[in-house]
């Protein structure tokens, strides 16, 4: 295979959990060396999260794949010594602590830009390094609700609704602001730097991408869905006939019906037999005879997704240019021949698994593909490899250390 991408870049990774290690994770699967540093015995938390096999986490072998584990204590001083020397051999180092802890290990900011220039640190937490709320331990599910997303996702008359995804995107924030980082450094002849990544602002990037402006202009904003009626609503000044459709086969599937300039609409009512609707293109403005007709057209809509199973509507949709999809649950893509042909699921053969499948790795680069070298590791598995190698430790040094409980 061709040289990764990030081949030669160094990851230490004392992180745990979620956002940090999916972000060193996507840069193991280009090539990068991330060296994770765990607990001894205990390991990263991750481990014990289910879905479980034979007591074992699924998701701890897929998220740690193409990482390397050493033990360490960080609560011990030679724990701490070791760290920092390793720290003097890495490009990133990757932490999601509360903010002081890292300096009470001596192996903070300071100490580390000491030891090491050209080092990026990147500081993980819910809210950042400084301001009211800096020492808030935090969640993704917690971020997401200071960002706003729940409350963009819900209902008008049931609670709020959760993404789960606060910790990925996190986690995608993190890694491009490595690779600026990184071009800063490798490309103008720029030193290292801190990143004081706060999860809630980056959520808040990406949601708040037209509420703010909106919001700080005194404008009104998109509605939220009525449970009544489950289909996304615009505005009010909008037809609400995009979002979820039940089928006649109780499965789901999700209508965007077009924006200015599309046929899309023009194509889903030709599809229904429905031309009399060619005139009220759902779009934000328009004339009193749309609005007059909204809910003739919601309901004409709804009938015809709930008298056709859903793979008839997504034949029907594939075949006159109108956006459908089906809302799949993981078993549907894992069968998907357009998921198949792309190879967007690989398989790996795990130490404590045999053959296991994982998302591939993304996205696909010609030249500098990426790849899955292998599953999550064991704890400690590359401990002897990386203090020998990178450390020259003997094996009786890191063994002495062992019978200490500093790894």
């Amino acid at each position: 295979m061709s040289d990764q991408p990030l081949k030669g870049v160094r990851v230490l990774e004392p992180a745990v959990l979620l956002a940090a290690p999916f972000a060193s994770s996507l840069m193991a699967d280009f090539g990068a060396e991330v060296i994770k540093v765990e607990m001894p015995k205990t390991g990263d938390p991750m481990r014990q999260l289910p879905p479980l096999h034979e007591g074992k986490s699924v998701w701890w072998k897929a998220t740690a794949r193409n990482k390397k584990s050493v033990t360490l204590d960080l609560h011990t001083e030679k724990g701490q010594e070791i760290f920092r020397r390793l720290a003097a051999e890495a490009d990133v180092v990757i932490e999601n602590f509360r903010p002081g802890v890292m300096e009470r290990w001596n192996i903070g900011w300071e100490t580390l830009h000491a030891i090491n220039p050209k080092l990026i640190m990147v500081r993980q937490t819910g809210f950042g390094q400084y301001g009211p709320y800096s020492q808030r331990p935090a969640y993704g599910m917690i971020v997401e609700s200071y960002a706003g997303l729940p409350d963009a996702l819900g209902f008008e008359d049931t609670p709020p609704v959760m993404s789960g995804l606060g910790d990925n995107i996190a986690g995608l924030v993190i890694v491009y602001a490595i690779m600026f980082a990184l071009y800063h450094r490798d490309v103008h002849g720029g030193p290292g730097q801190l990143i004081d990544n706060a999860a809630a602002e980056g959520m808040m990037r990406i949601i708040g991408e037209h509420r703010v402006p909106a919001e700080g202009m005194g404008l009104q904003l998109p509605g939220k869905r009525s449970s009544k009626n489950p289909h996304m609503s615009i505005g009010r000044e909008a037809l609400s006939v995009a979002g979820m459709f039940r089928t006649r086969d109780d499965r789901w599937c999700v209508l965007h019906s077009g924006t200015a300039g599309t046929a899309i609409w023009a194509n889903l009512v030709r599809a229904m037999g429905r031309e009399d609707f060619l005139d009220e293109a759902p779009y934000p403005s328009g004339s009193a005879e749309r609005q007059r007709r909204r809910e003739e057209i919601d309901a004409a809509v709804t009938e015809w997704f709930a008298t056709h199973d859903r793979d008839e509507i997504v034949r029907i949709a594939a075949e006159n240019a109108v956006t459908i999809a089906p809302v799949y649950n993981m078993a549907d893509a894992l069968r998907d021949p357009h998921f198949a042909e792309r190879e967007a699921f690989i398989t790996v053969d795990d130490e404590d698994f045999g053959p296991m499948t994982m998302v591939a790795v993304t996205p696909k680069l010609s030249a500098t593909p990426g790849e899955v070298r292998h599953s999550g590791p064991s704890i400690g598995a590359h401990t002897e490899e990386v203090y020998g190698e990178l450390l020259g430790m003997s094996r009786d040094d890191i063994e002495a250390l062992r019978a200490e409980g500093v790894v």
